[in-house]
């Protein structure tokens, strides 16, 4: 089964489509600040001064000298062991919530997305988490579109704590399941239907794609959330082309955190062409970014609703005809 190429060239002309309700909006804010504490910080916010608050001294210093250490070894091992201590400590309450909270701009704007995405294109599932950390995009998915799917990160604890929210959640393991394998390990081979990976350990090169093409359906997507800085467009398509895969669409989410705005960029993958697609990607993000500083600007915008997916949410559901038209 093939997804509606139509719609999904409808999406890519108009990526304001690519939007949830501000009722839905709303309900999944809710979902990430009571299920994983994932929530908007105040303005300004220090994070040490927070994580010392609400953990200690010795959680606050330990989480400072592992954030500083990932961030300075160089060799593939010690930096693979580093992070893994890192996401090992930030995967128990509260300092998970207050983590990723710093990240909220993107953890709402990629679950709207996701949600929003699946639901235009009636993907049916299953899908694949690739460095799910402590599971709230896959328990999102799986509970905003009824879909049934696995996460999997190298982060034992972040696993245990995963498969613990979703059980005190009522998901059952035979809906959405968490392990620690590698997408490179024995995993079941072409069964997904949507595989995404959100600031996860995929590489955009040819050895990643073969190996994605183990797990996906024919016909099916990937979904690649990163830093755009990370992208080189040129041996992005080279490296799809020779593996039989095409760029389907380019877009970016993120928003206002607090002290700074963060974006991430999203590239929609899958083995379907369509027609006139842009080679020019860099351009495609930039367009994105229209109309949105000025809805920033409005008189009275709250900090909080300076996203993306809320931009999309207000021109798709939430203003009026006049107000689209000056955005």
């Amino acid at each position: 089964m093939t997804f509606d190429l139509t719609c999904l060239s409808t999406l890519r002309s108009d990526k304001t489509k690519i939007a949830l309700s501000l009722e839905d909006m709303e309900r999944l804010e809710s979902f990430f600040r009571e299920s994983f504490r994932i929530q908007k910080l105040p303005d300004n916010y220090d994070l040490l001064s927070l994580i010392r608050d609400a953990c200690g001294r010795a959680t606050a210093e330990r989480y400072r000298d592992l954030d500083e250490k990932r961030g300075q070894v160089s060799g593939s091992g010690d930096a693979a062991e580093a992070k893994k201590k890192f996401f090992d400590l930030i995967s128990a309450d509260p300092l998970l919530g207050l983590v990723h909270s710093t990240r909220w701009p993107f953890i709402i704007d990629s679950a709207a997305y996701l949600t929003a995405l699946t639901r235009a294109l009636e993907l049916q599932g299953p899908f694949l988490d690739i460095g799910c950390h402590g599971g709230y995009q896959a328990i999102c998915l799986a509970t905003e579109c009824e879909l049934e799917g696995r996460g999997v990160d190298v982060s034992e604890a972040a696993v245990r704590y995963a498969s613990t929210q979703a059980k005190e959640l009522g998901i059952t393991s035979s809906r959405l399941t968490f392990d620690s394998r590698r997408i490179g390990d024995e995993m079941p081979l072409g069964g997904y239907r949507l595989v995404y990976s959100i600031n996860g350990p995929i590489t955009l090169d040819e050895r990643s794609f073969v190996e994605l093409l183990n797990v996906l359906q024919v016909g099916g997507l990937f979904v690649w959330v990163g830093n755009a800085s990370e992208l080189n467009f040129a041996e992005l398509h080279s490296a799809l082309n020779r593996v039989g895969l095409s760029l389907l669409l380019a877009d970016v989410i993120g928003g206002w955190n607090g002290k700074v705005f963060m974006a991430r960029a999203v590239l929609v993958i899958g083995y379907q062409q369509i027609s006139g697609e842009s080679q020019d990607v860099g351009t495609e993000l930039d367009s994105v970014w229209q109309g949105f500083s000025s809805y920033c600007n409005v008189s009275g915008r709250g900090s909080s609703d300076k996203t993306l997916s809320k931009y999309r949410s207000w021109v798709t559901f939430g203003a009026s005809e006049g107000e689209r038209v000056r955005v």
